[in-house]
């Protein structure tokens, strides 16, 4: 009695293991979102720009560029024309520089007195007398106050005058940094004309590419009609019309079903193009399923064995 039991519960392990392990398989399942799950969050981001619109934006682009360019053609001739132009600083800086070369030489004209004075005083002899020697020295002292003042309004017209260059060259300066801020513009609008020209393009030929893979998959399914179609007639011929032809036409047609069913079924990713809102089905089996599989297949060797061991004992026993 003892044995029958052992025998019935081995049995009932190695039977009703396998059933419990496969029962618990969705435990063991990946954490992963699904596929379809994450095709469906990366649906709700924003909707491709159209054709119509990469247009436009391709337009304004080639528009900025154009205006960039002549802005910075306007702005080079501009420079070339600056150095002849009379601009108000220009014709400060060259009414200061007249003035200046003008005190400049009034003082060389006074330092050229005071040489001639020094040199009348150094000239005179023993013979001059008391009021020619007087004179003389009048004569250098006038020089030098002559000369000093001179060198004092030259110097001071120099000032200004260097004053009023600095601030025409810093114009020019302006305008050549001016050209420069506008080639940069330039370069940047023409790089932008260039993304949305590529960016048109490339939408361009991926809606040829779609279209084309659309009439591809067209003339596939009609292909694939007319080979059915045909099927039906020559399953018809065949037999000559003893009603084989008919079944073996419906035959077919269930075959050409099945095949598009099972295509439907292998097919997991969802065609280019939609706007998938919902969650595909999942398909196919868990990372776990395998060794799940392996402990089944143990728990049934296990009570395989233990009911060829209990056989044998009892095999001895009646021995």
């Amino acid at each position: 009695m003892n044995r029958r039991r052992t025998v019935s519960t081995a049995i009932a392990v190695a039977f009703t293991a396998p059933f419990a392990l496969l029962s618990a398989a969705p435990a063991f399942a990946d954490d992963k979102p699904p596929v379809s799950a994450l095709r469906t969050e990366t649906g709700k981001k924003a909707a491709a720009p159209s054709i119509a619109e990469l247009e436009r934006a391709a337009k304004a682009a080639q528009e900025a560029y154009e205006q960039a360019v002549a802005a910075r053609k306007a702005q080079h001739d501009v420079l070339d024309e600056l150095p002849g132009t009379e601009t108000a600083l220009g014709k400060v800086a060259k009414a200061a520089d007249e003035i200046a070369k003008a005190a400049e030489a009034d003082r060389t004209a006074a330092d050229k007195k005071l040489a001639d004075a020094r040199a009348a005083l150094a000239a005179l002899g023993e013979s001059a007398t008391p009021e020619e020697k007087a004179a003389a020295r009048q004569r250098v002292t006038d020089a030098e106050t002559e000369a000093t003042a001179a060198a004092e309004k030259a110097a001071s017209a120099r000032a200004k005058a260097d004053e009023a260059g600095t601030k025409r060259d810093d114009e020019r300066v302006a305008e050549g940094r001016k050209y420069y801020a506008l080639q940069v513009a330039e370069e940047k609008a023409l790089a932008a004309k260039q993304a949305a020209d590529k960016a048109l393009a490339d939408a361009r030929k991926a809606l040829e590419e779609e279209k084309r893979r659309k009439d591809e998959g067209a003339k596939g399914e009609g292909a694939k009609g007319e080979g059915a179609e045909g099927g039906d007639a020559e399953g018809g011929d065949a037999k000559g019309g003893d009603g084989k032809g008919a079944r073996g036409g419906s035959e077919g047609a269930k075959d050409a079903a099945v095949d598009v069913k099972e295509q439907g079924r292998a097919s997991g990713t969802p065609v280019e193009g939609t706007n998938a809102s919902g969650s595909l089905a999942e398909t196919g089996s868990s990372s776990a399923l395998p060794q799940i599989t392996l402990a089944g297949g143990a728990a049934v060797a296990l009570g395989a064995g233990a009911v060829f061991v209990v056989r044998r004992r009892r095999v001895s026993g009646d021995a």
